[in-house]
């Protein structure tokens, strides 16, 4: 049975390198399309290295374990040139935020390769759901489908994803999911066949008020997505302020650990006793000019969402305040501070986000 399922999975990647391929052809025929032509050429070779590797387990399927470590690094490319083409086809520049966020929680983290594959292909399911949401909410056609099983997509690789923590036998089922992206693939080609100009698709036959019905339930996602983002950015800067200012009082060593599935994230340093303090402070510290850092930008992206890594940032303190001899009633002040933050942050944000929407 397992020897099928990697021919199954071939196949469907070999399907998903043809449509691709497809899609590449009608986009360099169009000069409309022909901008983001070259997107769909790396899906396919990517599809069609995957197609190839699985046939190969096909024929020798003694190298189970590296199954899960590929289909890693060919899904974080896949999500990447999906993001990329969500942009160019909707001009919405928070999903290069996005991305943003999401690749600077990778600075500075320290994983086991196990615990790094599931984060790369967490947050890669979560790029994608945001983008397909995107097009399944702001079109209409062809692109709209693509949206649709886009979104199925991603939804049930996520599942499996989290399945497979538990059941690892699992992962060899994952062309159910793949047919969804096979047929979503079809559409964009089917888009780029009969339908519009890629600046005609977004928004434009849609009646007012359908599309403010889309433009909530697409907003409620976007500002889900963000906040997961920022969680784990500010997650990451608050551990490596620990491990940065740890080793400028003189600690040695030094890990910032952000995924540990036996424990919380945590920084590990060998500090003498004059640095542990300053050490302790150190994840606030970086934290506070981190939010700085968006709050000096412009634009109400940054500006507005630097409340909620202040916020984040004055929770997420409290063990190392305690660790220190703050009193307890001062930390629970603190952390109290630290929501009211976040959701102020969070309630400008989306008042902010949703007049910006009105006005484009």
């Amino acid at each position: 049975m397992t020897f099928l399922t990697y021919g199954l999975n071939g196949t469907i990647y070999f399907g998903l390198s043809l449509a691709s391929f497809i899609s590449f052809y009608f986009a360099w025929k169009n000069k409309d399309w022909k901008k983001i032509g070259s997107s769909f050429f790396l899906l396919a070779s990517t599809f069609l290295t995957l197609s190839l590797i699985n046939f190969i387990w096909f024929a020798t399927p003694d190298s189970f374990s590296t199954f899960l470590e590929i289909k890693a690094v060919g899904t974080g490319i896949i999500s990447f040139v999906l993001g990329y083409i969500g942009y160019k086809l909707t001009k919405r520049k928070e999903v290069l935020f996005l991305l943003f966020l999401y690749v600077l929680s990778f600075i500075f983290l320290d994983m086991g390769i196990h615990q790094l594959i599931l984060f790369t292909m967490m947050i890669s399911y979560i790029i994608t759901s945001v983008i397909f949401f995107l097009l399944y909410a702001f079109s209409e056609r062809y692109l709209k489908n693509a949206g649709m099983f886009g979104l199925f997509f991603s939804f049930l690789s996520f599942v499996y994803l989290m399945l497979s923590i538990f059941e690892p036998g699992i992962i060899l089922y994952w062309f159910i999911p793949n047919s969804m992206l096979f047929v979503s693939i079809i559409f964009f080609a089917l888009e780029m066949l009969y339908g519009d100009r890629p600046h005609e698709i977004i928004g434009v036959r849609i009646d007012g008020k359908r599309k403010k019905t889309h433009t909530i339930i697409y907003f409620i996602a976007y500002v889900i997505a963000v906040n997961i983002a920022i969680i784990i950015a500010t997650l990451a800067v608050h551990e490596v302020g620990h491990v940065l200012i740890g080793h400028a009082a003189g600690c040695e060593g030094g890990k910032a650990i952000i995924l540990d599935l036996s424990s919380t994230p945590h920084a590990e340093l060998k500090c003498p006793t004059n640095a542990i303090t300053v050490t302790y402070l150190g994840g606030l510290i970086a934290t506070i000019v981190f939010g700085m850092l968006f709050f000096f930008a412009r634009g109400m992206v940054g500006t507005y969402l630097s409340y909620s890594i202040w916020g984040i940032g004055l929770y997420i303190a409290n063990n190392d305040l305690l660790a220190i001899g703050t009193g307890n009633s001062i930390v629970r002040f603190l952390m109290l501070t630290g929501l009211v933050l976040l959701i102020y942050g969070d309630t400008k944000f989306i008042s902010g986000y949703l007049n910006y929407l009105k006005s484009g």
